[in-house]
């Protein structure tokens, strides 16, 4: 099993597994704020993207 080093990356991707873990609504601005920190987005279909540099 591969581990995640980055500190804040592994905080973001236990984050997100709590979010969707959780049986009440997710927030949907969390999530997008964690994507953006990570250089992802959503488009307007709803897929996430890699921001272009």
């Amino acid at each position: 099993m591969a581990r995640i080093r980055n500190g804040q990356l592994r905080r973001d991707f236990k984050r997100l597994l709590a979010i969707i873990a959780d049986s009440r609504e997710p927030d949907y601005a969390e999530v997008e704020r964690i994507a953006k920190r990570n250089g992802l987005y959503y488009d307007e279909k709803g897929e996430v993207k890699e921001e272009r540099k």
